[in-house]
């Protein structure tokens, strides 16, 4: 399910859902800019009212703009109820953001979600080639990045899908390891946290996107394989030959 006012209004032709349809959802992410005001405002997109309607159990992942969320009210709601499974990578007033609030949910980290190598150099060619444009120059850089070594996913033939999921993820990334280090700063003072939450984005480790790497199956490839289908997301990995 999607809600993109904007998009629908342009006339895209897939289908969307009004937001409050989105929030009865299993799993609720946010992808959006931060608008303070107008017809397509995002601030506090997820207010208390609106926290209403999230029933418990739901996976709330907020990736896109701190304010999106009102993190009070998230806070109110999980103190009182503690049933909703949250993970946020951006914070309201960040770097000095709640540390309740940290203490409160699954997963949190300093707003390192576009911080691949990928996202760096993407950026970079954005601002490039719109200065590019502004100088009425024709853009003549492309990056090229390093192949990914080690690069192999192996999965074994009775893996279920959250496994086929867990064997991705522990290759690729691990948010865990960005969690605990978001979590050192709870024992610091309110200046010791700011300068340590953007150290830890400054010095951010190096690491790729899901797409440099490969799935490869040990036995039963093509069993394997349709259950990969299903997952349709996982299309844009290169499938290989199974491993015998």
């Amino acid at each position: 399910f999607i809600s993109d006012p904007p998009l629908e209004r342009a006339g895209n032709p897939q289908i969307f859902y009004q937001l409050e349809k989105i929030l009865q959802s299993d799993i609720i992410t946010f992808h959006v800019p931060l608008n303070m005001d107008g017809v397509d405002k995002t601030y506090h997109l997820l207010d208390e009212e609106k926290l209403k309607i999230v029933k418990p159990g739901t996976i709330l992942i907020n990736s896109s703009r701190g304010p999106v969320v009102d993190n009070n009210a998230l806070l109110k709601r999980l103190k009182n109820e503690n049933d909703i499974y949250t993970t946020l990578d951006v914070w309201e007033n960040e770097p000095d953001f709640i540390p309740e609030l940290l203490q409160n949910i699954i997963f949190g980290t300093p707003h390192i979600a576009g911080y691949s190598l990928e996202g760096k150099v993407n950026g970079t060619k954005m601002v490039y080639d719109a200065l590019c444009n502004f100088l009425e120059e024709t853009p003549a850089w492309t990056p090229v990045l390093p192949i990914v070594e080690n690069n192999i996913i192996e999965l074994e033939n009775e893996q279920n899908h959250f496994e086929i999921l867990a064997s991705i993820f522990e290759k690729v990334y691990s948010i865990k390891e960005d969690d605990l280090l978001l979590r050192n700063s709870l024992n610091m003072t309110g200046e010791q946290k700011k300068i340590y939450f953007d150290k830890l984005r400054k010095d951010y480790k190096y690491r790729r996107e899901l797409n440099n790497y490969k799935l490869q199956t040990r036995g039963g490839g093509q069993v394997r394989n349709d259950k990969l289908i299903e997952l349709d997301w996982l299309k844009e990995f290169r499938l290989t030959e199974k491993i015998e």
